[in-house]
């Protein structure tokens, strides 16, 4: 509810989503109601001095200057009138250099608002386990993995040019290659069919923020703690922005909305992206609703941007979808017909089909022979017929790297994080890359993933998921034969083990 206008467009430009709208009404009628009740028995006597009963001309003014003056209040405090989002520290960054960006920021403003954070209890550091043991816990199981295994052959130089797709909620549970028997996305399965596949990826949180910083910066979600929405903006040592940058690449991020939607866009500028293609960047009847232009629409600007970058550098490039979001909203005019019934599968039939027609029209640009085309999910969907308490199909995630000049077709089984990308693709171009919580996990294999959704926490691995929750409720499933049973009790060190992997994690 910080952005109300964008969760009110959210919800009425959706209609399933209206039903709750009437809830709501009705739960504020009843409460009136109550207050009214309570009011006339108890109070009104002690309140009212007067015989006479104002008029309906003075009702009447009185509510417009008070609608008036509370819609000024209002607008005050969120500070500018974009749709999605108020106005954030990240507004003032307009450029790449910190010093500049922080101008303008008023010192009052940081100084109250860097304690506000601090006071609220959901920002204060986790208390999971002893700080120590974690890091001891960590420090030691990276030793473990590094020696492992080898190092990767390099099989991209450091000019080869890289373009992340985040997609939004493309999770497995969409996919036709991971078990999808509705035929959505041929063109995502075609892609899996001609890349490195890895299959076994989970996304670090269930936010389009969590995907955002976990896929770029390499860092865990930790629980419900917003990462980038903070009034002091941290140094992220070791995400693709700012490392592919200090290694001579140009960085460039596109978004279909507003940048400044979870302090996004201040983050990033503060972290290495050097510019942003956003809603404000789109012709205004291209703008389709509250989550900015449709997918092909911004897949088409990337390919033009892409093509005035400097040539004599290397380039890295952030698309983040979001038509596959409510409100869903299927573009007009495209050569593109869905089969689908449901909206919500015509829409992921409509994103498969953009990345579709981005992928053929960058087969016609000259940077396609030197590009590796990473995709991943910001996170998945609510979908399929065993409802964990951490549903899984919220967090399975493709991950793929396309690269036909440079990289044959295969499928990799070992268990990887959204986490891992900074690490891979660093791994992939020979860069040395160690700092982020990231690993090159298809060379030194993962024991364990783990991911959280604000109150749970999860850690899986080939045959158990393991769930623990900030209640204390903790649960073990063998759910790769979608066992219901919780064997929480029968395996208990089993339980522990995984619990301290993952708690071990998120605190380090």
């Amino acid at each position: 509810m910080d952005n109300p206008q964008f969760v009110f467009k959210m919800i009425f430009e959706e209609p399933s989503y209206i039903v709750f709208v009437f809830v709501f009404i009705g739960i504020i009628v009843l409460y009136s109601w109550l207050m009214l009740k309570v009011y006339k028995r108890f109070l009104r006597f002690k309140t009212e001095k007067i015989d006479s009963k104002p008029s309906l001309k003075t009702y009447i003014i009185n509510s417009i200057i008070f609608i008036i003056l509370i819609g000024l209040c209002f607008l005050g405090m969120r500070g500018r009138i974009e749709k999605k989002s108020p106005m954030k520290v990240g507004t003032a960054y307009f450029s790449s250099n910190p010093l500049i960006n922080q101008m303008g920021l008023n010192p009052n403003f940081t100084f109250i608002k860097s304690l506000e954070e601090k006071m609220k209890e959901k920002n204060k550091p986790l208390n999971l386990m002893d700080k120590k043991e974690a890091k001891l816990y960590v420090e030691n199981e990276f030793r473990r993995m590094r020696a492992s295994g080898e190092k990767r052959d390099i099989v991209l130089d450091k000019n080869t040019n890289v373009v992340l797709i985040i997609m939004e909620a493309m999770g497995t549970c969409n996919i036709g290659h991971f078990g999808n028997t509705l035929n959505l996305t041929p063109n995502l399965d075609n892609l899996i069919n001609n890349s490195v596949s890895y299959e076994n990826v989970y996304t670090a949180g269930i936010h389009t923020y969590n995907g955002v910083y976990s896929s770029l910066f390499g860092q865990p979600a930790l629980l419900d703690k917003h990462s980038m929405n903070l009034t002091i903006i941290p140094k992220m040592e070791g995400g693709l922005p700012g490392l592919l940058r200090e290694n001579g690449y140009s960085t460039i991020y596109f978004t279909t909305h507003d940048d400044q939607f979870d302090n996004i866009g201040g983050f990033l500028l503060a972290n290495g992206i050097e510019r942003i293609v956003s809603v404000k960047d789109y012709p205004k009847n291209e703008v389709k609703s509250t989550l900015g232009v449709p997918d092909h629409i911004m897949f088409s600007r990337a390919i033009q941007e892409i093509g005035k970058m400097d040539k004599g550098k290397p380039f890295f490039a952030t698309l983040l979808t979001s038509s596959n979001h409510g409100p869903y909203i299927l573009p007009d005019n495209i050569p593109f017909k869905t089969k689908s019934k449901d909206i919500k599968d015509k829409i992921v039939e409509y994103s498969d089909w953009a990345i579709g027609q981005f992928i053929e029209k960058a087969k016609q640009t000259s940077w396609f022979e030197n590009t590796v085309f990473v995709f991943i999910a910001d996170h998945g969907a609510y979908k399929g017929t065993t409802n964990y308490e951490l549903p899984l199909s919220y967090h399975h995630s493709p991950l793929i790297f396309y690269c036909p000049s440079k990289l044959g077709a295969k499928k990799v089984e070992n268990i990887g994080l959204q986490i891992d990308i900074s690490a891979m693709v660093s791994s992939y171009l020979g860069i040395e890359n160690t700092k982020t919580l990231g690993i090159d996990f298809e060379t030194y294999p993962r024991k364990y993933g783990y991911f959280s959704a604000d109150d749970k926490l999860g850690v899986i691995d080939d045959e158990y998921f393991y769930i623990w929750n900030k209640n204390g409720e903790e649960y073990l499933y063998k759910y790769k034969t979608n066992d219901k049973t919780n064997y929480i009790k029968q395996n208990r060190e089993k339980a522990s083990e995984m619990q301290k992997y993952g708690f071990s994690m998120l605190m380090y």
